[in-house]
């Protein structure tokens, strides 16, 4: 802020909003790195050892050697990390069946954001901010906003993808959680990990 001014008109500006019901809070992966969860520099490193393990131990995979090898030289290459995770789910498309890779291709985010428990259940700027009357839009993929809501007021509601928010822009309210990449457990056709998702 410039100015003592702009700040104050800021906080009007908030506050208004919130006696009106129409505050809302843009949220990304910072937020959630207090509980443990990763950046998404750490989220891409994490998602290609975790494929290098299963397709290593996956007795069904043809040449899993072959395709751990190019994990590896992904994984320790320059390259943009977006186009890393394009070539992450080219290479597990390639060692699975199109059946397989359809089921599969999102159980490192299943695992790692929804069964895996943060380090801290605790969130101290998810809790200030559950506290308010608000809605959350969220690049996130864990559920953490809801479960902070949920302890808070006991009460949320979340948006998976955006398939989701279209069939329900009627029904966003206070305390619902838009997830704009979409959620582990919603439509894998609708989650948003790269530049091709």
């Amino acid at each position: 802020f410039q100015s003592l001014s702009e700040y104050n008109a800021i906080v009007n500006r908030m506050a208004e909003a919130l006696k009106n019901g129409r505050l809302v809070f843009f949220i990304g992966a910072g937020i959630s790195r207090i509980q443990g969860y990763p950046s998404w520099d750490e989220y891409i490193d994490r998602l290609i050892k975790y494929w290098e393990s299963h397709i290593n131990d996956d007795p069904s995979i043809q040449k899993s050697r072959v395709y751990v090898n190019a994990l590896d030289q992904i994984l320790n290459s320059n390259i943009d990390k977006k186009r890393k995770v394009d070539l992450v789910y080219q290479m597990i498309k390639q060692a699975f069946s199109q059946e397989m890779f359809e089921e599969r291709q999102l159980d490192f985010e299943k695992y790692y954001f929804e069964t895996f428990p943060p380090i801290t259940e605790y969130n101290p700027v998810l809790t200030r901010l559950a506290s308010l009357d608000a809605s959350y839009i969220t690049t996130n993929y864990d559920n953490q906003i809801e479960n902070h809501l949920d302890t808070m007021k006991t009460v949320s509601a979340t948006v998976t993808d955006i398939e989701d928010f279209d069939d329900r822009t009627d029904q966003v309210s206070l305390n619902t959680v838009i997830h704009l990449h979409g959620m582990p457990n919603g439509k894998p056709a609708h989650f948003i990990s790269s530049s091709s998702s």
